[in-house]
C-alpha cells in the first residue's frame, strides 16, 4: 500500500533465435494472444541470440559494466562471454525498444501521473484555507481526529509512522519524486518543502531526513 498502484505495465516477450525454426511462428502466436489480453500498445516482441558466430565477443559489451567485479573472471574464454550470441542487430533492436518505450510510454505516463497528483495535492494542501489548517496542525500538534487520517499508520518510537500511497503525505512525496526524475527541480523542491512540516509534526524523522536530502539535491541540480 506504499507504492503507486497505478504503475505503468508493459509486457515483453523474448524470442531466442537459437531455437527451432517453428519457435518463431509460436512466438508470433503468443504475441497475438498477449495483445488481445493486454492491448497492442502494451506488448512487444524482442528477438535475441541471432549471432551465428558465438566464438567472437559481442561488438558492444553491455553486461560487464553493470556487473560487480568478480576476481579471477578477467580471462574468461570468448565462448563464455555474456551476450556473445547477441548480434549487432539484436543490440540495435533492444536499444530501439528502450528508446521507443521511454519516449512513447514511460515519460508520458510519468507526466500524466504528475498532473493527476498535482491536482490532488492542490485540492488537499494549497490555497489559503488548507494552508491555514496545515499551519494550525504544525503549531498545535495533532488534533483529536488526526488518528483517523487516511493512509496514516502509527508506528513505534523507533520505526516511526508509515504513510500509505493514499495519504496526502504519500501523494506529495510521490509527486516530488516524479518531478525530480523528470528534472523539474522547481516543482520537486516545492513539494519536498511542502511535506516536511508534516513529517516534523508526526515525528517521522526518517521521512523528514529523506525529504530534506532530496530538497537539497533539488536545490543544486
Amino acid at each position: 500500500n506504499v507504492m503507486d498502484p497505478n504503475m505503468l505495465k508493459h509486457y515483453v516477450l523474448l524470442h531466442d533465435n537459437t531455437l527451432e525454426a517453428d519457435a518463431a511462428r509460436k512466438a508470433e502466436d503468443v504475441l497475438k494472444q498477449m495483445r488481445e489480453t493486454f492491448g497492442a500498445s502494451a506488448c512487444s516482441l524482442i528477438r535475441v541470440n541471432s549471432n551465428n558466430q558465438p566464438d567472437a565477443r559481442p561488438p558492444l559489451d553491455i553486461w560487464t559494466p553493470c556487473r560487480p567485479h568478480v576476481a579471477g573472471n578477467e580471462n574468461a574464454a570468448p565462448s563464455t562471454a555474456r551476450g556473445a550470441l547477441l548480434s549487432p542487430e539484436d543490440q540495435s533492436e533492444i536499444m530501439r525498444f528502450v528508446a521507443d518505450f521511454t519516449v512513447t510510454a514511460l515519460v508520458p505516463h510519468m507526466d500524466k501521473r504528475i498532473r493527476h497528483l498535482n491536482g490532488l495535492v492542490t485540492a488537499a494542501r494549497k490555497g489559503f484555507k488548507n494552508q491555514l489548517k496545515s499551519w494550525g496542525s504544525s503549531m498545535f500538534g495533532k488534533g483529536s481526529g488526526e488518528g483517523a487520517r487516511e493512509g496514516f499508520v502509527e508506528g513505534s518510537e523507533q520505526s516511526g509512522p508509515r504513510y500509505l500511497y493514499n495519504s496526502t503525505e504519500g501523494q506529495i512525496r510521490a509527486l516530488a519524486d516524479l518531478a525530480f526524475m523528470l528534472h523539474d527541480h522547481d516543482l520537486a523542491l516545492a513539494n519536498y518543502k511542502l511535506v516536511q512540516p508534516d513529517y516534523k509534526r508526526d515525528r517521522a524523522w526518517r521521512h523528514l531526513a529523506a525529504a530534506s536530502e532530496m530538497a537539497a539535491l533539488s536545490s543544486f541540480p
